[in-house]
């Protein structure tokens, strides 16, 4: 599913605020992942060597998330310490779908050109 916005869409703005303020934070963090649950909670987390394919952030991430039972992600953002927004690394995507398999269903916010889209884990995973 490919959801295409004019404007940012309202259900990012927050997590949007938290992904920058993260960065702004953690400076040593190449890129940040953030995610609103479900439940209405956000998370983020820094990768600090994504360059080298280190995977060891993203399954802290993952595993805290279950140990917090709050697995079921509603939406994501990648971004860059430039603050431009990415796909989330293939690993991360399939490591969220075993998390939870309604996280298939998950959208992340891309800058689309002159708009933004939200595409779903479902549609990145199934196009590989």
């Amino acid at each position: 599913m490919v959801i295409k916005m004019e404007k940012f869409p309202s259900e990012f703005e927050n997590l949007l605020k938290q992904a920058k303020d993260f960065i702004m934070s953690a400076p040593s963090a190449e890129q940040v992942i953030a995610v609103q649950t479900f439940k209405g909670n956000i998370v983020c987390f820094g990768k600090h060597d994504v360059i080298s394919g280190n995977t060891a952030d993203e399954e802290a991430f993952v595993k805290i998330l279950s140990e917090n039972e709050d697995t079921m992600i509603q939406y994501a953002i990648c971004m860059w310490k430039d603050f431009s927004l990415d796909v989330p690394s293939h690993y991360l995507q399939n490591l969220l779908v075993s998390l939870n398999s309604f996280n298939r269903e998950t959208k992340i916010l891309l800058n689309g050109g002159e708009c933004f889209i939200a595409k779903s884990l479902k549609f990145m995973l199934d196009k590989l």
